[in-house]
């Protein structure tokens, strides 16, 4: 009866834009009945919002969450921000040898070696220190390759994920140095007997404490965040036994310490002697001269690339990038002091802080809260500031690209503007732009403790918005 009252509440109030374009829907999906759920509309030019259902109320976003964090680190940093990755040498060069250490200085760039680059970008820094190699002329390091890793990695993955999350692909930290999207492959062969990693990940060791039952017909493996006695972490859940082979990604432990790897493997098979082998250092060691430096795509890049995919990892470094700006207060984490600073950017833009409760920088956390309400707001202001350019542009195209390709697709609303979409467990959310009527809208509708399939959510959603956006 409570949200029934706000719906006739909210149409009475609104009843002049019913021969508008945009107005409160006449039918609400009895999907919905059940569950906490909000929609804003906001006209990205007036700034007025024009459809309000439960608007303020406080909900679990999932992954729109991105949108909150990219949109802060484009506007603080920059679009054409690239991120640094330093390459220096701790000791002289004589007669083409170093005689010292490589060593490796990350800054947060999440994209070394990423599988979402374009193949010719993927292995860059590897193809720009062999090169900085050879115009010095050195075909010989007497020492190891050295990955720092930096202090800033205490919390590199975010304690109010869920451990379920903390040891699989999509709950892989954020470092300072990163490479593979910190991700290895698991793959089960022999109906689930065998398994093997891709590529070796130095002191990763696995146990498979998952059983193996015709009783499921897909898998429920995922790899434990938490040792055992001797170190090794568990793959537990259930393996359907009729699946000849199959496979899942895990979260890389010691990312740092990988790279140093795949760096010291790949100038070998350059040609380029390493005598020593790859370990990581606490801190730079005294005397180190640059060899060079490696930069990141474009801030941009790396926003559309996050949006489009809802890469969490990226999210987490697009948010920690923030914390470099501000000096932190006594006890906080980078994560802590990103956010902070995030919540007061959007606060001296004048939409109201009471109406977000930030965690994470990718909504990987059910501890976020916000208001579709706020979300319009901050995209308004957002699409505002230029007209639509710049970061309304980097969220995927609804019903043609990425994670927006199902919503909508094939209804007169596919390709109506850009969304980000976002789902975990009971929650499915969409929030970004539609034009229609030849305005544009910023629309946030977000569905909390559902019991249903994300499909038949989608499909609620999508009424809903095609019963708001009328002909």
């Amino acid at each position: 009866m409570r949200r029934l009252s706000l719906y006739f509440l909210s149409l009475t109030l609104l009843s002049t834009l019913s021969a508008q374009s945009v107005r409160v829907p006449a039918v609400i999906p009895e999907l919905l009945d059940d569950t906490a759920w909000g929609l804003s509309v906001r006209d990205v030019t007036t700034g007025l919002q024009v459809v309000d259902l439960q608007a303020s109320h406080l909900l679990t976003p999932a992954s729109t969450m991105k949108i909150i964090s990219t949109a802060a680190a484009y506007r603080i940093l920059g679009p054409d921000y690239r991120i640094p990755t330093e390459v220096m040498m701790t000791g002289p060069v004589r007669d083409g040898v170093l005689e010292g250490d490589l060593c490796l200085v990350g800054h947060g760039d999440p994209t070394i070696e990423s599988k979402y680059l374009p193949r010719d970008e993927r292995w860059a820094l590897y193809d720009e220190i062999s090169a900085a190699l050879s115009e010095r002329g050195i075909t010989r390091v007497t020492g190891s390759v050295l990955a720092l890793s930096d202090r800033r990695d205490f919390q590199a993955v975010n304690p109010y994920w869920s451990a379920v999350d903390m040891g699989n692909y999509y709950g892989a930290g954020h470092f300072m140095l990163n490479v593979l999207d910190n991700t290895y492959y698991l793959s089960f062969r022999n109906y689930g007997r065998d398994f093997s990693v891709t590529p070796e990940v130095p002191g990763l060791r696995l146990v498979g404490l998952y059983a193996r039952t015709s009783r499921v017909t897909s898998d429920s493996l995922y790899v434990s965040s938490f040792p055992l006695s001797d170190g090794s972490l568990a793959i537990t859940g259930a393996y359907p036994s009729r699946a000849k082979s199959l496979g899942i990604r895990g979260a890389v432990p010691d990312p740092p310490l990988l790279l140093a790897k795949r760096v010291r493997d790949r100038l070998r098979r350059d040609g380029i002697t390493i005598n020593g082998d790859y370990r990581t250092v606490a801190q730079l060691p005294r005397g180190s001269d640059l060899l060079m430096t490696h930069y990141s795509p474009q801030l941009s890049e790396v926003i559309r690339l996050t949006n489009h995919h809802s890469i969490n990892m990226y999210a987490e470094g697009c948010l920690r990038l923030i914390a470099d700006r501000v000096p932190a207060l006594p006890g906080e984490t980078v994560t802590e002091t990103a956010v902070r600073t995030v919540r007061d950017h959007w606060a001296s833009q004048g939409i109201p802080g009471a109406l977000l409760e930030m965690y994470d920088g990718s909504g990987l956390t059910r501890a976020n809260k916000v208001a579709p309400a706020y979300m319009t707001d901050l995209l308004t202001r957002v699409w505002r500031e230029t007209d639509g350019a710049g970061f309304p542009q980097l969220l995927p195209t609804i019903g043609q690209e990425g994670t927006l390709r199902l919503l909508l697709a094939g209804t007169r609303l596919e390709g109506a503007g850009r969304m980000k979409s976002g789902s975990i467990h009971g929650v499915t959310c969409y929030a970004g732009y539609i034009t229609h009527g030849g305005r544009t809208y910023a629309v946030s509708v977000m569905v909390n403790n559902h019991t249903r399939r994300h499909s038949e959510v989608r499909r609620a959603i999508g009424d809903l918005l095609l019963s708001t956006f009328v002909l």
